[in-house]
């Protein structure tokens, strides 16, 4: 008899289970508990991303050199947005813009000891 019930039941698409348990449904909070608790949660994510962004400032405001053992050894000249180790190159380039040499070594002291500087690795 219990199985014919079961079968009605299922064809009727109707719930096994006529009466719910006196709790309310399973597995729910009570109201009053749920608006604290999100709220809380609200909060504590909250403080969580406070607490990073806190620290990025501080990053930001005292920045910590990066030690370096030995500072790197300048061995070339950018100019026109082109890097140039040799003074045969840079020669090159400047001739083509129709400029000489000597003429911009005279204004680019520091660049010129730069290049003049460098010895030829074999």
């Amino acid at each position: 008899m219990a199985s014919w019930h079961v079968a009605e039941r299922v064809r009727a698409h109707l719930p096994l289970r006529v009466s719910l348990p006196p709790t309310g449904e399973p597995g729910r909070f009570p109201a009053w508990m749920t608006l604290p608790a999100a709220v809380l949660a609200l909060v504590a994510v909250l403080a969580f991303a406070a607490a990073i962004w806190l620290q990025v400032v501080h990053t930001i405001r005292h920045p910590k050199p990066i030690p370096v053992s030995t500072p790197p050894r300048v061995t070339g000249v950018v100019w026109g947005h082109r890097v140039f180790v040799d003074v045969r190159t840079l020669r090159g380039a400047l001739s083509a813009r129709g400029v000489s040499y000597e003429a911009w070594a005279r204004k680019h002291p520091a660049a010129k000891t730069i290049l003049r500087g460098r010895t030829r690795h074999r």
